[in-house]
């Protein structure tokens, strides 16, 4: 399908609707064709021959003309404005929803801004064109039609003298159209950058000012502010070129008509009515004809957008739902990785790349832990990102049940998991919002009840508006440790069957630790359990560690065993443990230099009191 085909199709719901508008805007244009037929009866007939009974009956159709011209216009202006605001709401839900599905690696391979960008400039750019740009290109080809059979039925001879320009001017437009394609796209791609930016540094605003780095954000925005500017500038050179050329051509027909048309009024071989008349459809017809040239401007910048719009409508997710999926009735938790393997650029030997996992092979019981340690890039995210299906395997599969999880119901199965990230987030609105996101329904008992499993209802008590207090964006407003036990609860109250723990505790103070390791306890028991940490010390009672090294298992037991080998496990042990014994003995020669200091400090004043009291004595 065409592109403006694709657009047009948003109409297919307001079909009778748009057919309104479109009678609507038939008869407004015919209406605007009547006038210059009556000013030709007006001269020719009323004033030369001095009928007034025809004068009245003139000045009183002209009145009902826009009589009938201003209600119907205000009939259409309202009817294409409702049109205009179902159209845009369609666009935008339609490509959020399919936003909304697409998967990780999409958002990974795009800037939010970009996206962003195309939700709201580019969609509104679209509805404009459907909605506003379309029927005035449909007034503008039926004025011209109109205007043009009106004047070669009057007279050939000076019907062809007036159009003699229109070959140039499309000669003209169709030159314009080839440069315009490169000047818009180049101007809609360093907006879209700019959206970007502004997401980026906006969110990263407290970094920024921790590092001082204000004034060199403001110049890379200054920087894309001047792509803008140049752009915009070069988009304003070729209108400021195309549009008054095509201008002073459009007033040579007018010019042309005034000679001739005057010298056969001056030869009697022309009414002055006739001439009035043609001067006024010709000045109505180089309207339109400007009109369909500014449009040729506009369906650049529509096709731009489109063209990014339909880019997203047109990408298929690479995680699908199965044509068939298969519901299970219970899910029991068994995970099992059979010969799994991933790279995230495809086969993973582009450019030298190593694939993230490897030949993973990994039978996981109901209800078992696993905590998953190993250096940083080993593959341990990647890994439990494969259980939740943000990505399929490049090779091997993985069961859940004994199914291979591309066969299963994708939102039946993400129903019954539940994740807890290393950095929680929260959406902006009330602490009791945020517990329940993944169970709206929930009552204020059971999310109170989760909140109390989660170790977090004392603290919300003591917020202003307890359940009600309102979190910020991002959970500004909390503390990691408080964002951290809200997202427990969420995880809680969903009640999941499989559980990932990606870094829980990895952020947060001892105190908070503690109190998520309590509220970690409970959310485990009965769960199938991926917990990764690279605090050792926080999987020590899962059920068995597995260990990976540049995407491969290389170790697998529970703490004692991987403890009795010379292996990495032990070595990641005892490197944490040394730089534990570091930290505090660091403390301890801190606390003792500090009590030093103070003993000295006390010291020294007890001397100077001593000497100004032995100085009184003297």
């Amino acid at each position: 399908m065409s592109l403006i085909g694709r657009l047009i199709s948003f109409l297919r719901p307001y079909v009778w609707q748009t057919i309104l508008g479109l009678a609507l805007t038939i008869i407004l244009t015919w209406l605007s064709l009547v006038p210059p037929m009556l000013m030709r009866t007006l001269i020719d007939d009323a004033i030369m021959k001095h009928n007034r009974v025809l004068l009245l009956w003139l000045t009183v159709t002209l009145l009902c003309v826009y009589l009938i011209s201003t209600v119907l216009g205000m009939v259409k202006s309202y009817l294409m404005a409702w049109l205009g605001q179902r159209v845009l709401y369609d666009l935008r839900t339609r490509l959020y929803e399919h936003v909304a599905n697409l998967d990780i690696g999409f958002f990974e391979a795009r800037r939010s801004g970009q996206i962003m960008s195309r939700i709201t400039g580019d969609v509104t750019a679209l509805e404009h064109f459907i909605v506003h740009n379309v029927p005035q290109m449909l007034i503008d080809i039926i004025t011209l039609i109109g205007i043009a059979i009106v004047l070669f039925e009057t007279n050939v001879y000076l019907a062809f003298i007036a159009l003699l320009p229109a070959p140039l001017l499309a000669i003209l437009t169709i030159y314009y159209r080839e440069l315009a394609i490169v000047v818009y796209r180049r101007l809609w791609n360093v907006i879209a950058e700019m959206h970007s930016f502004l997401i980026e540094t906006l969110s990263g605003v407290k970094v920024i000012q921790c590092f001082n780095q204000e004034e060199r954000e403001v110049r890379r925005f200054k920087g894309r502010c001047d792509k803008i500017v140049r752009s915009n500038l070069d988009a304003a050179k070729l209108s400021t070129l195309f549009f008054p050329m095509m201008g002073f051509i459009s007033t040579l027909g007018l010019m042309l008509v005034w000679w001739f048309g005057g010298n056969q009024v001056l030869e009697g071989k022309l009414t002055i009515g006739v001439l009035t008349m043609f001067t006024m459809y010709l000045r109505q017809f180089y309207v339109p004809v400007q009109n369909l040239t500014y449009l040729n401007d506009v369906w650049q910048r529509t096709a731009a957008a489109a063209e990014r719009v339909f880019e997203i409508l047109d990408t298929k997710p690479e995680v699908e739902q199965p044509p068939q999926p298969i519901k299970l009735s219970q899910l029991k938790g068994e995970v099992v990785f059979d010969r799994v393997s991933f790279s995230y650029n495809g086969s993973g030997k582009q450019n030298g790349e190593a694939p993230a996992l490897k030949d993973i092979n990994l039978k996981v019981r109901p209800g078992e832990t696993i905590g998953i340690v190993g250096r940083s890039g080993a593959g341990k995210t990647t890994l439990t990102a494969l259980v939740t299906r943000f990505y399929d395997p490049k090779e091997g599969r993985i069961l859940i049940d004994g199914h291979d999880l591309r066969q299963l119901d994708l939102k039946a199965l993400r129903e019954e998991m539940g994740v807890v990230l290393q950095e929680p987030f929260l959406f902006h609105g009330t602490i009791c919002e945020n517990i329940a996101y993944g169970r709206p329904n929930a009552t204020m008992e059971e999310v109170i009840k989760a909140a109390k499993a989660a170790n977090a209802h004392q603290f919300i008590l003591n917020l202003p508006d307890a359940y009600d207090t309102y979190v910020g964006e991002r959970g500004t407003k909390l503390s990691g440790g408080e964002r951290q036990r809200i997202s427990i609860a969420r995880a809680i109250l969903r009640d999941p069957k499989i559980l990932i723990l990606d870094e829980a505790t990895s952020s947060v103070d001892s105190e908070s630790e503690y109190a998520i390791q309590k509220a970690l306890e409970r959310l485990l028991k009965g769960r199938t359990t991926f917990a990764i940490a690279h605090r050792l010390s926080t999987l020590r009672n899962a059920d068995r560690l597995i260990v990976l090294d540049s995407g491969r298992i290389v170790e697998m037991g529970t703490h004692e065993e991987l403890m009795q080998r010379d292996g990495i496990y032990k070595r990641l042990v005892q490197i944490q443990a040394m730089l534990s014994n570091s930290l505090l003995n660091d403390g301890s020669n801190d606390t003792t230099n500090s009590h030093s200091s103070s003993v000295n400090g006390s010291l020294n004043a007890g001397d100077d009191n001593g000497s100004n009291g032995n100085g009184s004595k003297d």
